[in-house]
């Protein structure tokens, strides 16, 4: 998990910076672990939570991943509709491209 790997404050730009190298070279990148962390407990995610799944998507990423969520979490199906939907409207968004 490399958010107990690096210091905090660096994840945002690691992440992205490991994303940028990894589709450079044709490879797939899963983003994963605590993606919807908040809904292992409550049936509603946090507003960090949908915006990181944006940043991911936008980022490229090739794929984003429950882990707690679904295998532990309270609320498993809602956790995947919820990811789904955040996930559909901003792969649809027309303005997806112009977006740094």
């Amino acid at each position: 998990d490399l958010g107990v790997e690096i210091p905090m404050e660096t994840l945002p730009l690691a992440q992205e910076t490991i994303l940028n190298a990894a589709l450079s070279r044709g490879l797939p990148v899963i983003v994963a672990t605590q993606v919807l962390e908040s809904m292992q407990f409550n049936p509603t995610p946090t507003r960090a939570e949908l915006t990181d799944i944006s940043t991911a998507i936008r980022q490229g990423a090739s794929a984003l991943m429950l882990s707690g969520e679904t295998a532990t979490g309270q609320y498993p199906a809602l956790a995947v509709a919820t990811m789904a939907k955040v996930a559909q409207q901003v792969d649809t968004h027309p303005l997806l491209g112009m977006v740094p």
